[in-house]
């Protein structure tokens, strides 16, 4: 996972969660919201911060369907009253498990296990 990753995408897609329960605005599950991204932004940003080698990662497009969730749902909450969100938006995701997952060698596991982990070996 890179520690930084700015999501230069024209558009996402956006599905409100409930995890099986209804959510906050009782919406299906299979209610969809699309919202605008900021490719040009993204590709400035991605491109001075290269220049100045900061190193991060950028995707013009998805790779698979929808963004991480906490994007959506930033969105979502952002466009509570349901009239719609007119500004695009650029999501920059940053890896705040970093450490763990290098020294479990990409095993969510290790995060989610109640045994500390000493990453001073990582």
């Amino acid at each position: 996972m890179p520690a930084f990753s700015v999501l230069a995408w024209e558009r996402f897609d956006a599905r409100p969660r409930g995890n099986g329960r209804p959510n906050i605005w009782n919406e299906p599950a299979d209610t969809e919201f699309h919202f605008n991204g900021h490719r040009t932004a993204g590709k400035y940003l991605a491109t001075r911060l290269l220049e100045d080698s900061f190193d991060l990662s950028y995707a013009y497009q998805p790779r698979r369907e929808g963004v991480p969730h906490a994007f959506p749902n930033t969105a979502l909450y952002l466009d509570w009253d349901r009239r719609g969100f007119g500004y695009p938006m650029l999501p920059i995701a940053i890896n705040c498990y970093g450490r763990a997952l290098i020294h479990s060698h990409g095993r969510g596991a290790l995060i989610a296990s109640s045994k500390p982990v000493d990453t001073r070996s990582c």
